[in-house]
């Protein structure tokens, strides 16, 4: 359990450092291009962001506040889902970037209250089952929401993958591995097998895709975000995969 559970907690903490230095970094074009016009300061809200993230890496990578960090980085990106993502999905309906990037947010919805679920030390509560349970659905629709993609976005699936493997098979195998582990955790069966399952899939192509990219184009941004919601995605599931100790009866 502790180990599975770190390294998901790495793996989520490096996205937020990768995600915290580039809101800095384009501080300018995320105000312009992301926050909704309705929200005021937007320069000021991407820096906000930017600490938020920071902030929470620093918790989750020491264990210091590290469920509380879990928790509020959860109802971040559920904002983020119903503020950003959910409109420009509504206007931009047939387009599968719109909704991969809504599907990544609520991904890390989940992910983030299935490591806070984990933190608690010792028997876990009902707050603690509560978050881990709304975390497993969160994260369990994502993966479902990612697998129809491949289907219906296949075109867009296609090009994330090795360019030696055959193209439309690729897009439909991993799109069924995503249905089939999305649909296990959504439904609570054979969910710790899925969350194994997922992870080293995520982690292997991580290894043999975007690494490669990453050495070509360092100082390109777009496989740095991409690379590191894969492992985000992955340690979330080495969270999910974690087994906790029962409920102690005195708290029933």
């Amino acid at each position: 359990m502790k180990a599975s559970l770190g390294i998901g907690r790495w793996l989520v903490a490096s996205l937020l450092v990768v995600v915290g230095v580039q809101h800095f970094l384009y501080t300018a074009f995320l105000a312009a291009n992301v926050v909704p016009a309705w929200i005021p300061f937007p320069a000021f809200d991407v820096r906000l962001v930017a600490v938020a993230f920071l902030a929470a890496a620093v918790a989750l990578t020491t264990g210091i506040h590290a469920r509380l960090a879990g928790i509020l980085l959860g109802l971040l990106f559920l904002i983020f889902v119903v503020t950003t993502h959910a409109p420009r999905i509504a206007i931009r309906y047939g387009n599968g970037n719109e909704w991969t990037s809504g599907f990544v947010a609520l991904a890390m919805c989940g992910g983030a209250w299935l490591l806070a679920g984990g933190a608690a030390s010792g028997r876990i509560s009902r707050i603690d089952e509560g978050l881990r349970g709304t975390g497993s659905c969160c994260f369990g629709a994502a993966l479902v929401g990612f697998g129809v993609l491949h289907f219906f976005d296949a075109s867009r699936s296609i090009r994330v993958g090795p360019p030696w493997i055959a193209l439309q098979p690729w897009a439909w195998m991993v799109g069924a591995l995503l249905l089939a582990c999305g649909g296990a955790i959504v439904l609570r069966r054979w969910t710790t097998i899925a969350a194994i399952a997922l992870a080293t899939v995520l982690l292997v192509f991580f290894a043999v895709v975007y690494v490669p990219r990453l050495l070509a184009s360092p100082h390109n941004p777009a496989p740095w975000t991409s690379g590191f919601e894969i492992l985000a995605i992955a340690g979330s599931a080495l969270a999910l995969s974690a087994k906790q100790m029962p409920r102690n009866k005195s708290e029933e």
